[in-house]
């Protein structure tokens, strides 16, 4: 009986001491501090953007913790099928836009890949039939270009923010076709991760030049490199548990019992994270913020790999599936078109929104199922059987729980003004604050490089006050 007393104590202790994430114990480490000038929350494009501009303003005392056991967020490489993929982030979109901090990366490290090619498409119904009309793309095109001027109006004139469906039915535009549908998800949809009656109006523009990287380093890689100079402040494994921040600095605790103080803090969680419950923060984030980031949360969207014996599909860059319900596995791409991963085998297929949530959410087995189902329709019953099916669960990973931020419909630019805004001494970085490039690449490495500044300047005696903004003229952003 004692024995079993003793037993029962131990227990108990070992549940005041330890952390559970994601059905994981973590053991409390007590008592041990670590002492920074600056503390980066997460390793992604944000934050490594933030130490590399930390260091170019002479400050070397800083750490970033990282959650997970890699570094670089969103960009993730997973070996499949004798190939490297994007988990990820796998396109360099508007490669022609000066300035564009991705493509001179891009150059610098001689990335592989190839320009997209959108215009390289064929349209087949659930019989097979080849329907491909260009005469609709076209009258999609021109109903893009009128909503790309219908968006630069309303942002000159501070007029209240649309939908992007609200705004094809406003130039004409009936998706009342399985083939106007397909096409429409495949600019809409494919971009926003979202349908079109979500989707808001802001900074709409037209297809961009996008570069698909391919190469076996990684698009990722060209981070790594930049945080080769500071990989030894990165530590890995620390999820943080709680935030204190007040105007003297920072104190963050992770679940496994250390604690970290900073005069600074740099904040680059993802808005899913942020809008979660999974951080403590003291004092709360209030409602101005909070309301803010909720109003940019993530999107979904999954890329599905399924490697075949050999290529029975049409050699387009993109076969899009005309199926009668909308969004039903709509896109499938041939990865070896233009000798992208010549050889692979690989189809490439992408859902977005409630599908993405679906497919994350069930066996990979019962996604390459419905797969099947829809390609023998398309190319008959004696195609191969698939050899394997990979893809990503971002919205199941609970140190992102998406993939891109993606405002909503009355987003204005207070929001992003909020969701950046600081809390005495904490900063906030990443997709979902830069108000021309949210939801892009670009956007996280320009609000971190512009936050770092901010610090940088702080830290010299210069120090801008916040005030947060309200949302009484709705207004709208264009990409420049």
């Amino acid at each position: 009986m004692e024995k079993a007393w003793i037993l029962l104590l131990l227990f108990s202790l070992q549940l005041c001491y330890s952390t559970e994430v994601d059905g994981r114990q973590f053991p409390a480490k007590r008592g041990k501090t670590h002492r920074t000038k600056v503390l980066i929350l997460g390793a992604g494009v944000a934050g490594i953007v933030a130490a590399k501009t930390l260091e170019e303003n002479g400050i070397n005392d800083f750490l970033i913790l990282e959650a997970q056991d890699y570094i670089g967020g969103r960009f993730k490489q997973r070996s499949f099928a004798g190939v490297k993929l994007e988990e990820g982030a796998n396109w360099i979109h508007y490669a022609d836009r000066k300035p564009n901090p991705l493509w001179e990366l891009k150059q610098k490290h001689n990335l592989r890949g190839i320009f997209t090619n959108y215009s390289d498409f064929i349209i087949r119904d659930e019989k097979g039939q080849d329907i491909t009309d260009r005469d609709l793309m076209k009258q999609f095109t021109e109903a893009e270009e009128k909503l790309v001027e219908l968006s630069e109006l309303k942002s000159k004139d501070h007029r209240p923010g649309i939908s992007v469906r609200a705004a094809l039915s406003s130039v004409g535009w009936r998706p009342d076709t399985p083939a106007k549908r397909v096409i429409e998800y495949s600019v809409v949809d494919f971009e926003f991760a979202d349908r079109p009656k979500a989707a808001s109006l802001i900074g709409f523009q037209s297809r961009s030049l996008d570069f698909f990287v391919a190469d076996l380093r990684g698009y990722g890689s060209i981070f790594l490199k930049m945080a080769d100079n500071f990989k030894d402040k990165i530590l890995m494994n620390k999820i943080v548990k709680s935030v204190s921040y007040s105007r003297y600095g920072v104190r963050v605790t992770t679940v496994d019992g250390e604690t970290f103080a900073a005069n600074y803090g740099l904040c680059t969680f993802s808005s899913g994270v942020l809008a979660s419950d999974s951080v403590s923060f003291s004092p709360k984030l209030p409602q101005w913020k909070l309301e803010a980031i909720n109003k940019i949360p993530l999107a979904h969207y999954t890329k599905i790999f399924i490697k075949f014996p050999y290529k029975f599909w049409d050699s387009h860059e993109f076969i899009l599936y005309a199926h009668r319900v909308r969004g039903h596995y709509p896109i499938w791409m041939d990865i070896e078109a233009r000798d992208i991963l010549p050889g692979s085998a690989i189809l490439h297929v992408t859902v977005t929104g409630e599908m993405s949530m679906k497919v994350e959410g069930q066996s990979e087995s019962e996604t390459l199922k419905e797969i099947m189902t829809e390609l023998r329709k398309v190319y008959g019953s004696n195609i191969p059987n698939a050899e394997g099916i990979f893809y990503s669960k971002w919205s199941k990973n609970p140190f992102v729980r998406g993939s891109y931020a993606n405002a909503e419909v009355g987003t204005t630019s207070a929001d992003f003004h909020n969701v950046g805004g600081k809390l005495g001494k904490l900063f906030f970085a990443g997709d979902a604050v830069d108000p021309q490039w949210w939801g892009f690449v670009q956007g996280a490495y320009f609000s971190g490089e512009r936050k770092a500044a901010e610090i940088a300047q702080c830290m010299k005696g210069s120090c801008e006050g916040f005030w947060p903004k309200a949302n009484v003229v709705q207004e709208v952003y264009v990409r420049s």
